[in-house]
């Protein structure tokens, strides 16, 4: 058909996505060095992965807050590795730093204690490997355990089913974003064009995971200014250079 991907499932609603950058476990010093340089490049969101000791995990958020400035949205991202308890308890101590969004904190399967956190915390509660599936995000949906839920293309089984997500989103009154998988920009692309189309889209998107990948063998996409924009040529919109993944020849 010679269309951009986003035409096949309704067009793109808007001309850009916000990037959400990541940011590995690092100590905070060294962590709030790299959001710092992050935000120099025009990035405006970051999610920062946290996890170790109550103690390290509030200083590492202090401190890149104060690298950063007031302006910049911070996700943590906690992985999973807490119970109820003890996320509530680092996420309030970190509540005077200004934390947006609150990724994963519990076990996936615990959604009584995911929603407990819920309740309890000043920031927004996000799903990630609690939801893989439509009829996963309807469990956390009547579980009451999430304020947002996390779009992945990889693990939700490709875009159309990411998009039957988002659906069952938009009608609970959730927010969603588009969340991120390692890869290259082919699947970057990919996320893009789905977050484009996403009417009730309103939060930044964790695009951009390709700038860590060395020998990339695609091109056509890139983040400027912490903004990224799906590349305008038919299909996904990048070329695949087959030589350098050894199809050629």
């Amino acid at each position: 058909m010679g269309v951009p991907a986003n035409r096949l499932f309704g067009g793109a609603v808007r001309q850009e996505v916000r990037v959400n950058r990541l940011m590995g476990m690092y100590p905070p010093r060294e962590m709030a060095e790299k959001c710092a340089a992050v935000v120099e490049k025009g990035y405006t969101a970051l999610k920062l992965k946290v996890g170790t000791t109550l103690q390290e995990d509030v200083e590492r958020v202090r401190r890149v807050r104060e690298a950063v400035g007031p302006e910049v949205m911070l996700t943590i991202d906690f992985n999973q590795a807490c119970s109820a308890k003890e996320a509530i308890q680092r996420i309030q101590r970190m509540e005077p730093y200004d934390v947006a969004i609150v990724e994963q904190p519990v076990k996936a399967a615990d959604l009584k204690g995911m929603a407990l956190v819920r309740r309890a915390v000043q920031a927004r509660v996000m799903a990630d490997e609690s939801v893989n599936s439509a009829a996963e995000a309807m469990r956390v949906i009547e579980s009451g355990a999430a304020d947002i839920i996390s779009l992945k293309i990889p693990k939700m089984g490709g875009i159309f089913k990411a998009r039957k997500v988002a659906a069952l989103c938009e009608a609970a009154g959730i927010d969603y974003l588009v969340g991120t998988a390692p890869g290259t920009r082919l699947l970057d692309a990919a996320g893009v064009h789905l977050a484009v189309s996403l009417r009730n889209l309103t939060l930044p998107c964790e695009i951009g995971e390709f700038e860590r990948m060395a020998g990339d063998p695609c091109s056509g996409l890139e983040i400027v200014g912490g903004i990224s924009r799906p590349p305008p040529g038919p299909g996904l919109g990048v070329e695949v250079d087959l030589g350098r993944i050894g199809l050629a020849g």
